[in-house]
């Protein structure tokens, strides 16, 4: 028996539990692991089944109902993954488990990329085989079964319709909320079936008056919530939703900043305009939570080249070498910035605050923020919940802003940040980690993301 566990956030589920198998070399136990799967196996192991009946570990897993032709080889299950969850999935975060046997996640390369492309080919073509004519698609059952994998593309990139673009993708990002709808989480995954990826850059094929070989980014506008998005050999999207790509930008450094840059940029612009001008000292504190991720990096970057004292929090010791290089001033712990105290309002020492990870966190936080102060909320890695009180707002006039880079910015505005992101990118790109990911690696990253196992950004390659 091959005994193994994927790991949701809040849903433990053994991975494989079958009566028989077909294995080929040797195969060691593999236990729960926070995150995604991992392995200790150095062989390969091959199962083969109509359908695996499988079962749960616990009172909190959601059952896998069934798994095809899935291959093992020492690294991720890469292959179609069924989970039933009938109410849906809970994305709170778990408790802490231990780490072990931990098998690197082996991706299909590593950044930084150029700042030019050069001799680029202006006829995109199609490829002569059915390579790039697949997605790594997700669907939801009627009983809430989520099934996710490599799929053929299922439609003709030469047929346009008359107000969309087809544009061949070149590289897509990875955005948290890809993540999200690999598990398919019924808040980003609005239909179903759905190719993830809100984040696309490429080349026009046809469509929307825009020349063939035209190279283009496109990011929000519904892809991979609504509409089928990035992670695929081609992409059809709204004609309006297309922005020039900045020449000086290569396609890979363009979703190396993708929807991360932009937030970041329309967070400390936000935080620019709302924080108190007796804040501009020199030695005002600027905090930045889950400084480690895409969207903590690029705020890190922005906040120390407006010249202010950033100190970026992290619970990953890996990335403290990252963010100084990127202008931390100083990196702590999350557990080092947590007053213990159980009052509404603590010591305030954070003049700005960045965070991405919400949750208790935030609440912390924003006891901590001085008066006159703010904090641009991004994310909810940490929770979707905020405990906290009044106090803050009404004894402070501490200012709590939501950002939203997906709807809130018009075409005219995007277009503006992609030029001043290709300004930054040169500053950032020698020390901001970029993993390529592979199609078939998109379900591996989701889980490890989901747990907070990832650094930096990830962008998937199609081809």
């Amino acid at each position: 028996m091959l005994s193994s566990t994927f790991t949701l956030p809040t849903l433990n589920v053994p991975a494989f539990s079958a009566a028989s198998s077909s294995m080929t070399g040797p195969i060691m136990r593999q236990g729960p692991h926070h995150g995604a799967q991992k392995s200790t196996s150095t062989g390969t192991a091959e199962l083969s089944t109509s359908l695996w009946k499988l079962s749960s570990v616990n009172s909190r897993a959601f059952p896998i109902v069934g798994v095809g032709s899935c291959r093992f080889s020492g690294g991720w299950f890469r292959d179609t993954i069924r989970i039933r969850s009938p109410g849906g999935l809970d994305l709170s975060r778990p408790a802490a488990a231990e780490y072990s046997g931990l098998t690197p996640f082996r991706p299909v390369g590593v950044g930084p990329f150029p700042r030019e492309e050069k001799n680029m080919p202006t006829d995109v073509g199609f490829p002569g085989n059915e390579a790039g004519k697949r997605c790594w698609r997700v669907r939801r059952a009627d009983d809430g079964e989520i099934v996710a994998g490599v799929e053929p593309l299922g439609w003709d990139p030469a047929a346009v319709a008359a107000d969309e673009v087809v544009i061949r993708v070149e590289a897509a990002g990875f955005n948290y909320k890809d993540a999200l709808a690999a598990t398919g989480h019924p808040g980003v995954m609005r239909v179903s079936p759905l190719v993830p990826g809100i984040d696309v850059a490429g080349r026009v094929v046809g469509g929307g008056g825009l020349a063939s070989g035209a190279a283009v980014v496109v990011t929000g506008n519904g892809l991979g919530e609504t509409r089928d998005g990035g992670f695929a050999g081609f992409v059809r999207v709204p004609a309006a939703a297309v922005i020039p790509r900045p020449a000086m930008l290569s396609t890979e450094a363009a979703m190396a900043c993708g929807t991360a840059g932009l937030t970041a940029l329309i967070a400390c612009d936000r935080l620019a305009m709302l924080v108190d001008g007796r804040h501009a000292r020199p030695d005002e504190e600027w905090l930045v939570t889950g400084a480690s991720g895409g969207v903590g990096m690029m705020a890190v970057a922005v906040l120390a080249a407006a010249g202010h004292r950033v100190v970026a929090c992290s619970r990953k010791l890996s990335a403290v070498v990252t963010v100084t290089a990127l202008g931390a001033a100083a990196v702590v712990r999350p557990d080092e910035i947590i007053d213990p105290t159980p009052k509404s309002l603590v010591k305030g020492r954070w003049a700005g605050v960045v965070d991405t990870v919400g949750g208790p966190l935030l609440a912390d936080v924003l006891r901590a923020v001085r008066p006159g102060g703010a904090v641009a909320a991004i994310g909810m890695a940490g929770g979707a919940d905020l405990l906290t009180s009044v106090h803050p707002f009404i004894l402070r006039g501490v200012t709590l802003a939501g950002i939203d880079a997906a709807s809130i910015p018009t075409q005219a505005e995007r277009a503006a940040l992609w030029d001043r992101l290709a300004d930054l990118w040169p500053r950032v790109a020698a020390a901001f980690p970029v993993t390529r990911l592979a199609l078939d690696d998109a379900g591996g990253w989701a889980q490890r993301m989901l747990a907070g196992e990832t650094m930096g950004r990830g962008i998937v390659i199609p081809e």
